[in-house]
């Protein structure tokens, strides 16, 4: 065989060999900005509890601090670790009814979730507040104990389908 010729077939070969590393590369570059993408969308759901004294009050919000959106999908209220059957938003009340029994209230709230509501990135949805009475002797911190029986359970989607789950008895 001619010099020539193996010089084409060690060209060729090479030529080959690079553009299958290429192609190799491109596919793992691919993958790896997808992973990315998935990962830069991602909702982020936490309870954050706020409260105040001079009236005492209370404020439980959930905020999707992650970049993507939630798409809610489920949205479940436990008390003392069981969890409630029937109506979401009667279960929320009976739950706060519960634990503010003996105290007077100047003002209560309750907010739920339903399926399909989407919660935006840097969005909160406020589930719960409360104000007592400005004669009522109950401390902030008393009254957080007192909603520390209450547990919310919420699925939701991301941007891109994937499910994933908060437990406010996890965080």
């Amino acid at each position: 065989m001619p010099q020539f010729e193996i010089a084409q077939i060690v060209t060729a070969t090479a030529t080959a060999l690079i553009a299958l590393l290429a192609l190799f590369l491109a596919i793992y570059e691919g993958r790896q900005a997808r992973k990315h993408h998935r990962l830069s969308l991602k909702p982020v759901l936490v309870l954050d509890t706020s409260k105040s004294n001079n009236p005492t009050s209370i404020v439980a919000r959930i905020i999707n601090s992650g970049l993507g959106p939630a798409t809610i999908k489920s949205m479940k209220v436990h008390m003392a670790g069981e969890e409630l059957k029937g109506k979401l938003e009667e279960n929320l009340n009976q739950a706060v009814e519960s634990c503010l029994a003996g105290l007077r209230t100047e003002h209560k709230s309750t907010s739920v979730m339903n399926p399909g509501y989407v919660l935006r990135a840097a969005q909160e949805s406020q589930i719960i507040k409360v104000v007592l009475a400005h004669d009522e002797k109950c401390s902030p911190k008393e009254l957080v104990e007192k909603f520390n029986n209450i547990n919310v359970v919420i699925e939701f989607d991301s941007f891109y389908g994937e499910t994933d789950r908060y437990d406010s008895r996890k965080s």
